[in-house]
Order: structure tokens, then C-alpha cells, then sequence
């Protein structure tokens, strides 16, 4: 059986081989569970390092979360992202789900890639195919959080999952924050300094609709492009920033994608769900998906493994 497609590419899924580009063939594997190897703790794989945490593979659909313990806020950012995933209780489908938590652990479904690695990958025309149904997930699920009275706070391509189906999910959890509350930072493009002659407090503004929405347009962009805004320019941030602040964005079409962008980039949407709405509408009205292989007795049964493995000691040898 080949690597790669004929296009070059390739991913992994628990009991197949999936293709960016689409193409999958099935593998023979048990690797969706947690299995003890001859009575010893399993020892989880590290697979990356973000902002406040690192992530540990301990199966195909599984891994764990720990925080790095030396980084300025990163137990505080952690500790919220566990709050984040108590109160929205795996109700979204847009939202990587949660599996099982400890005081110092966070087992999540694990995704094949993120958004940022699909920006920068060759294979243009598969991503044009799954545009507008990415962008319906994510305003999906920024809405869902919206509706619980939050904001994601930190909407970039990083923060975006692309899981074993294709489907988009929302990861990172750590910056939300509550809506209305001063957003304390953000990334151009994905965030703008506001000027001192606005009015939605100072900064970056209060998180909401404004916040969440721009970076969705900014995202949205990315997608159609294959880059991030002014991207090719390579302006340096104090610049960057500058620009966004005097509302010098990139030039846009009259196409109805680039006329969403402008409205999301100059707060025309009132709410996150009615950004959501426009991609419905886009696709016919429907939702995108219901992702049927995680059934609560699925779930049930990794939680399970996930317990007994951090029983085991799993967690503490990752952490000392």
C-alpha cells in the first residue's frame, strides 16, 4: 500500500488512511483504544506544543493535554480551558469534544491536522470544496458559544482543527472569555486595534459578535486565498497592526464571498449566528454534520480507557 496519493499527500485516521485531497483507504488497526502494553503504563507520544500546553498522543482518535508548567499563565489558561469544556458539555459538534479530565490532564479527540497546515498546503482545489462548509462549522460553533454567553477570544488557523472526517472543529479553549469583557490580545489579522475615535472600549475591544466575527472574515479570506492576509506583502507586525487599525484591509472583489469578508471585517453582523446563517444559506439551510461514530457509548468506552490509564500513573509520569 502506497504513502501518498496520487497527489502527493497524506493523513492518518483510526481505521483508515485519509488523503487531503480526499482519497482514503481502509487500514487493518484496533488503534481507536488506549492499550496497556504487557501490563505497563502505555507512554504517550508528544505531538506539539502550544501557547500554554502540550499534547501527548495516546491513540489514533485520543490524546492528552497538559499544561507547560514553566510558562508565564499557562496553568491559568489551562484551568479556564477545562472550565470552557465543563460548561459547553460536548453540546456542539463544532467544538472538539472533551473525553475525560483530570486536575492536570485534558483528554481530547484528536483531529489530522489544522487549519493553518491546510492554508499553507499545495492541494487548493480540496480546500475551495470544503470552504464554505468549514466556515458554516466554525461560525457554528463560536455561535454555540455565543449563545452560552462567550466568546472564543482567540478565532486564528491554529486554533482550528480539521478532524479524521474533514470536518472543522474549534480547539483551544483557553482564551475564552465572557461576552462583553475587554479582549486582552489578539493576533493581526485575525484581531484590530481599535482607533481612540471608537467606541467598543479600548485595545482590541470587548469580546463579542465585533471580535469573533473579524477574525471569521480574516479566516474566511485565508481560505479563499491560500494565505493570510497581507501575507505575501511580509509587512512587520507594528505595521501590520497599524494598517488594520486605519482600516486598510486588502483589496476585495464584488464577489459574494469577498462582500461577507467586508461586512464581518467592518462589524456588519450583529451576532455570531447570523454570520452563521449566511453560510447556511449558502449550503442549502442545513446543518454540516452530525459525526455519528462518537456516540455516547463510544465516548463512555474512551473515557473509560482514559481513567484507567491515568489511574495507572500515566499522567503523573508525563507531568514529572
Amino acid at each position: 500500500m502506497s504513502e501518498t496519493c496520487e497527489d502527493g499527500c497524506t493523513e492518518w485516521g483510526a481505521g483508515k488512511r485519509y488523503f487531503l485531497c480526499g482519497h482514503e483507504e481502509i487500514i487493518e488497526t484496533n488503534s481507536d483504544a488506549i492499550i496497556p502494553l504487557n501490563g505497563h503504563v502505555f507512554k504517550a507520544r508528544l505531538l506539539g506544543m502550544g501557547a500554554y500546553g502540550l499534547i501527548y498522543k495516546l491513540s489514533d482518535l485520543v490524546v492528552v493535554k497538559i499544561p507547560r508548567r514553566k510558562i508565564e499563565d499557562a496553568e491559568e489558561e489551562f484551568a479556564n480551558e477545562q472550565k470552557m469544556f465543563k460548561i459547553l458539555d460536548r453540546k456542539s459538534p463544532y467544538i472538539i469534544p472533551c473525553i475525560y479530565q483530570t486536575p492536570s490532564a485534558t483528554f481530547m479527540l484528536r483531529a489530522v491536522r489544522d487549519l493553518r497546515d491546510v492554508i499553507s498546503s499545495k492541494i487548493y482545489s480540496y480546500v475551495q470544496r470544503k470552504t464554505v462548509r468549514w466556515m458554516g462549522q466554525l461560525c457554528g460553533g463560536a455561535a454555540f458559544m455565543e449563545k452560552q454567553g462567550y466568546a472564543h477570544g482567540d478565532l486564528r488557523p491554529d486554533n482550528l482543527l480539521i478532524d479524521q472526517n474533514g470536518n472543522l472543529r474549534i480547539h483551544d479553549l483557553g482564551s475564552s472569555l465572557p461576552v462583553g469583557n475587554q479582549l486582552p490580545v489578539a493576533t493581526e489579522p485575525f484581531g484590530r486595534l481599535l482607533s481612540k475615535e471608537e467606541g467598543k472600549g479600548r485595545g482590541y475591544g470587548l469580546a463579542g459578535p465585533y471580535t469573533e466575527n473579524f477574525a471569521i472574515g480574516s479566516i474566511f479570506y485565508s481560505l479563499t486565498r491560500g494565505h493570510y492576509p497581507y501575507a505575501r506583502e511580509e509587512y512587520d507586525v507594528p505595521t501590520l497592526m497599524k494598517m488594520f487599525q486605519r482600516k486598510e484591509f486588502p483589496r476585495l472583489s464584488d464577489s459574494t464571498e469577498d462582500g461577507i469578508i467586508s461586512r464581518c471585517w467592518n462589524g456588519e453582523y450583529g451576532t455570531v449566528a447570523e454570520l452563521e446563517q449566511v453560510f447556511k444559506d449558502m449550503e442549502g439551510g442545513g446543518e454540516w454534520y452530525l459525526f455519528p461514530a462518537e456516540s455516547e457509548e463510544w465516548v463512555a468506552e474512551r473515557r473509560r480507557e482514559c481513567e484507567r490509564w491515568a489511574a495507572a500513573g500515566g499522567v503523573d509520569e508525563l507531568i514529572e
